[in-house]
Parts: structure tokens; C-alpha cells; sequence
């Protein structure tokens, strides 16, 4: 693989829930595949800030890609060759990737960092969340930003960073505020009034930084027949460590489906919680989750689909003239 397919980073963000981290950890595995098979053949570090790291998820879909492509990995499962580091403030964070990540990457031939997430540590940071601080909270986001982008060129390794959401308010009749300039993703026509309202979090300065912003979105399928009805759920809610810490794990009763094929709140699901493969049947259809290239260098605006199931990401089964930007 050539150094411009892997210059500087990607970002992908979305609402809570759509399955950002499910593409994340993917991504871990699949840098270990062999050139021939569209990998780097290197190994992969895992940057948590984000409450709890998702191991067992993580774990699981290395034992599925170990059980059905052991070959390809020369006998060595791929949990072994992925680096996790955690960091749930801006100065963790700002350690990790200025002190710890550069020793890491000369020690070892690492071909891809993710970053889960970006926003979660400065929002969560009390000073540099404040709108008095916006000065010092750039100034952080260009230096890791520059920080990221020399460790890729120097490793010539992958960076991709997941990203949130903030709301984009638009003006009514209650307000004085004039109509924005229509955004480079309304442009090109390709997003739902729904996703226009969402827009990435960390403002222009972080935005300058970026090669290639990808945002995924999801669209939920409820309907469910007489003969299927909505699932009840349980699921692990790990909170934040600046929230409250809880005593004990929370069951909550849902309907839909969450990034592994059940319904979603923002949580990160545990163990054997995780939802089998979706069947692309009358009865109940996966929710429609697509990634759309906003911008990038190296390919013009795109939109794909794809499903998340228990084995992981995959193309989505749903035939082709059913698909609609919505």
C-alpha cells in the first residue's frame, strides 16, 4: 500500500448508537489481513476515552475472524496484536497520543490507531468545555490533530478517529436568527433533513484538521408484525467516569434494535448480549445504516450501506432497489 492511501486521518461521526465503534473494531482486525487481502499486515492500537473499553465485543469478533480465516493470520489470533490504551480526560488523552503512542508505534509495526473518541474528554472537561475557553479548546484540537498526522506519515500507518454530533439550530419564526449557508453536505443533496440537523462536534478548528469526514447514520426499522414482536432487551449502561458512578448494571426494556442489531440508547452492549445475524425478510428488516463520504481527497462524495450483525460489518443484504437516501 502506497503512503498517499494512508496519509493523514478520517473521521467518522454520527449520533449515539448507529454503530461507530462496531466499524472501530473492525478495523482493528482487518489491518491485520495481508496486503493480497486488502490489509497492512501490521498490528493495531485502540484508543478508549469513552467510559469502559468494549473488550468482550472486541474479543468476540477476533474469535469469529480467527475460527473462519486462521490461515490468513499465520496461526496468531488478531486479539493479540491490538493495542489498548485508555483515557477518559483531555490530558489522558493528550499523553497517549504525544508520549505513549510514539514509543508504542517504534516498538511495534502498527498500521492502524483509532481513536474512540475525540469529544467525549473535552466535553466532558469542565474548562475547556466552556465557551470562554474555545481559544485553548482549538488550540488542543490542532495539536493533536498535528500530533496524529505526523505519526501517520512518519509509521505510514492509518489514523481514524471517531467523532459525535452537535445540533445545528435553525431559525423559526420565534427567533432573530438568519437562515445559515447552505452546508457542504446540503449541497450535495445527499442527506435526509434528519442527518442536516446533526453535524460534527469540535467546531471549524478541528474540521480543518480532518482529511476525510465520513458520517454514518442509521435509520431505525420498527415495524414488526403480529407474528414478530419488538424484543425485549437487556443491556449494560457503563457510564462516563465524570458521571456518577453506578453500583450495579441497569436493565432497561427497549424496542428496536441497538448497534448490534437490537434497540440503542447511547450503551455499549456486554458478552453474549449481542443480537444474531439480521435476516433481510419481510418480518423484520435491519435498520438501515449507511456511511456517506462527506469529503476526502481520494474519492469523490459516496454513500454505502452496510449491516452490523454478530459477526460484524458486512455489506448490507438488502437488495440494491430498496435502497433510498432518506
Amino acid at each position: 500500500m502506497k503512503h498517499k492511501d494512508v496519509a493523514g486521518f478520517s473521521e467518522i461521526y454520527g449520533e449515539a448508537g448507529v454503530g461507530k465503534s462496531q466499524i472501530l473494531l473492525q478495523l482493528l482486525i482487518r489491518v491485520q489481513y495481508p496486503l493480497s487481502r486488502g490489509g497492512l499486515a501490521r498490528k493495531a492500537v485502540y484508543i478508549c476515552t469513552e467510559g469502559e473499553a468494549p473488550i468482550k465485543r472486541l474479543k468476540q469478533l477476533a474469535d469469529f475472524q480467527f475460527q473462519d480465516r486462521s490461515s490468513i493470520f499465520n496461526g496468531v489470533h488478531p486479539f493479540e496484536n491490538i493495542f489498548i490504551e485508555t483515557g477518559h480526560s483531555a490530558q489522558d488523552m493528550l499523553d497517549i497520543v504525544q508520549k505513549r503512542l510514539p514509543i508504542l508505534m517504534d516498538a511495534h509495526p502498527i498500521g492502524v490507531v483509532v481513536l474512540d473518541s475525540i469529544a467525549a474528554p473535552i466535553r466532558g472537561d469542565d474548562f475547556l468545555s466552556s465557551i470562554q475557553q474555545s481559544a485553548s479548546r482549538a488550540e488542543l484540537l490542532i495539536h493533536l490533530g498535528s500530533l496524529l498526522k505526523t505519526l501517520a506519515s512518519r509509521h505510514n500507518a492509518v489514523v481514524v478517529i471517531a467523532n459525535q454530533v452537535s445540533d445545528v439550530i435553525r431559525p423559526d419564526s420565534s427567533t432573530n436568527l438568519k437562515e445559515p449557508a447552505r452546508s457542504f453536505e446540503n449541497q450535495l443533496g445527499m442527506l435526509s433533513e434528519a442527518s442536516l440537523d446533526k453535524k460534527a462536534s469540535m467546531g471549524l478548528a478541528w474540521s480543518h484538521c480532518v482529511n476525510t469526514r465520513i458520517l454514518m447514520t442509521r435509520k431505525r426499522q420498527l415495524e414488526f408484525s403480529a407474528d414478530s414482536p419488538p424484543p425485549t432487551t437487556k443491556v449494560i449502561v457503563v457510564p462516563s467516569p465524570q458521571a456518577t458512578s453506578l453500583n450495579s448494571s441497569t436493565k432497561i426494556s427497549l424496542t428496536g434494535k441497538d448497534a448490534m442489531g437490537k434497540s440503542a440508547a447511547s450503551t455499549r452492549v456486554q458478552g453474549n448480549d449481542v443480537a444474531s445475524s439480521p435476516r433481510c425478510d419481510a418480518q423484520q428488516e435491519p435498520d438501515i445504516r449507511q456511511l456517506h463520504v462527506i469529503w476526502s481527497p481520494w474519492t469523490a462524495p459516496s454513500v454505502c450501506e452496510v449491516d452490523i450483525t454478530e459477526r460484524g460489518v458486512a455489506p448490507s443484504c438488502r437488495p440494491t432497489k430498496s435502497i433510498a437516501i432518506t
